[in-house]
This record gives structure tokens, C-alpha cells and sequence, in this order.
């Protein structure tokens, strides 16, 4: 294997590695802004987030949701759970 295919090897492992912290630094934060909003304990919140539908589309990252702000994605949240 010649050093140009290691590099970009490891250059994309880095990448899915970043990606994957971003989306669970994302997900701590839906969870505490949840917790915030709806005035429930962290674990609470977790459960309800963990249980929904919408932590599937963020975790897949679908049209882009894990890119919106905080706000609009608790706010998203807030009105799949009505």
C-alpha cells in the first residue's frame, strides 16, 4: 500500500470519527435543552429523546437535521412530541 492510500485511509477515519463526536455532542445538547424546556431530569429526557422517532433522524442525519440549530431542533422536537 503506498503512503498516499494509508493517508487517505486515515484521513477517513478521522472524518467518521469527527462526524460521529459531532452528532453525540448534538445529542447531549437536544437532551439537556429538552430537559430544560420540559423541566425533566437529564434521564428523563434521554429516555424521551432515545424513544422517538426524531433521535433516528438525527442520527442518520436525514435532509441535513443534524446541521440545524439547537434551538430549531428542540423546537422540531418539541412539536413531533404534540
Amino acid at each position: 500500500m503506498m503512503l498516499k492510500d494509508i493517508c487517505m485511509k486515515e484521513e477517513s477515519i478521522f472524518n467518521v470519527e469527527l462526524k460521529n463526536f459531532y452528532k453525540e455532542d448534538l445529542e447531549e445538547q437536544i437532551i439537556f435543552q429538552i430537559s430544560k424546556d420540559l423541566n425533566l431530569s437529564l434521564d428523563d429526557a434521554m429516555d424521551k429523546y432515545y424513544s422517538s422517532s426524531f433521535a433516528s433522524m438525527v442520527e442518520r442525519g436525514e435532509n441535513g437535521i443534524q446541521y440545524l440549530s439547537l434551538r430549531v431542533l428542540s423546537d422540531m422536537f418539541l412539536e413531533q412530541m404534540k
